[in-house]
């Protein structure tokens, strides 16, 4: 289940990502606030499921399933870098790194 869930959000927040870089405006504040409130939440779950994931890795002394945990500092590395002129550039880093992660969760996991 905790698997499942993981699998779940990480597509959520891949399919949050692209529908904010393609197709939101940014000419409307108030949605794009909510929208921005609405994918860190799911980045917050996100972010618990591979610590979760990690630690019950560790208690179960199953640690090639560790591999997901250096994806817990993808998003705030690439945010040190990331500037506004190249913004779709590292939304399309982010994608990628939360799509490698996906797959390594269905290859470790299925």
């Amino acid at each position: 289940m905790l698997i499942n869930s993981f699998i779940s959000i990480n597509m959520l927040l891949i399919v949050a990502f692209l529908l904010g870089q393609y197709f939101l405006k940014l000419d409307k504040p108030k949605l794009m606030a909510a929208f921005s409130i609405f994918i860190s939440i799911v980045l917050v779950f996100y972010l618990a499921f591979i610590l979760i994931i990690c630690v019950k890795s560790i208690i179960y002394k199953e640690y090639l399933n560790l591999i997901l945990f250096p994806f817990m500092f993808v998003p705030f590395i690439i945010g040190i870098f990331a500037n506004y002129k190249k913004i779709n550039f590292y939304t399309n880093i982010q994608n990628l790194f939360f799509v490698l992660s996906l797959v390594i969760a269905i290859f470790l996991f299925k």
